[in-house]
């Protein structure tokens, strides 16, 4: 099982012992210390975490900064937060004033240990539940936006848009002609990236971004389809790079594969997502573990 990564915040140094014995509800949770919110907003730069708890009263920077240095990270932009303070009460009333109540709890000092080993359970279980339930479609911005850039400048495709983002059940089939997968790894995931396509919607594509017209997928052109996808991919890396993810390794192959249904496996978050062109329809099928 994947260990739980908890960041405590907790700037007197003789009350993180005291914090982490709280956390040892089993061996699958992992505790790392931050001193304070500049030092918490670091360590939530480098890496993902399942929970954050902290004081509500930091040095350096104060709870708002820290809850807007998460939010604005593609890491812990989801990433729930458990407060203690003294007030509950007036810390929610002004939090609610700021727009920053999402994926927040409070709980009331001084610490009663069985509350907030119940609060953290409570709060990695729903985490567990939601992850396998949808993907972030934060991190998925990144790659819609390579795609439409990508098909209008080689493919020459003025109007291009997806549609809703929508998660595909194991029941489902989807008919397409050809498609090409990546598979792209990080310290936080593995994900799988399928472009599928109808055979008229290809060709179209294919004539255009090669300047020459085919009525039929053969030999000539079926390979341009994973040279798009590996196109598509680098320029979504460069931007995911940009907002903080670091990628360790995109797997070269690429598969192609003509005249098949696709099926979804749903053990694990699968999405499609449709695209209108003025080429025809097309689609994209996402996989996604989180570490």
């Amino acid at each position: 099982m994947t260990p739980k990564n908890i960041l405590l915040v907790v700037d007197e140094v003789e009350s993180i012992p005291i914090y982490s014995d709280l956390f040892k509800i089993n061996k699958n949770i992992q505790v790392q210390s931050a001193r304070d919110g500049n030092d918490a907003c670091g360590m939530s730069r480098a890496q993902k975490f399942d929970l954050i708890v902290s004081d509500f009263k930091l040095p350096k920077i104060n709870s708002e900064q820290l809850i807007k240095a998460l939010r604005d990270n593609i890491f812990n932009n989801q990433t729930p937060i458990i407060f203690v303070t003294v007030f509950p009460e007036k810390v929610v009333t002004e939090l609610k004033e700021g727009n920053f109540f999402k994926n927040i709890t409070f709980i009331t000092k001084p610490i009663e240990s069985k509350s907030l080993k119940e609060m953290v359970k409570k709060i990695l279980m729903e985490s567990s539940i939601s992850k396998k339930k949808s993907v972030d479609v934060e991190f998925l911005n990144p790659y819609l936006f390579a795609v439409q850039k990508i098909f209008r400048e080689k493919g020459k495709i003025s109007n291009i848009e997806f549609g809703k983002v929508e998660l595909f059940s194991e029941e489902q089939l989807l008919k397409t002609d050809i498609s090409s997968s990546l598979t792209l790894t990080s310290s936080h995931f593995k994900g799988t990236f399928v472009l599928a396509y109808p055979k008229k919607t290809y060709l179209k594509i294919v004539t255009s971004c090669l300047g020459k017209y085919f009525v039929e997928i053969n030999d000539e052109n079926k390979e341009f389809a994973g040279e798009l996808s590996n196109i598509i991919m680098n320029e979504s890396k460069k931007i995911w790079q940009e907002k903080g993810y670091i990628m360790e390794k995109l797997i070269p192959h690429t598969q192609i594969r003509s005249n098949i249904d696709i099926e979804i496996d749903g053990a694990i978050p699968n999405i499609i997502i449709p695209f209108d062109s003025d080429f025809g329809k097309f689609y994209s099928m996402i996989s996604i573990v989180w570490d």
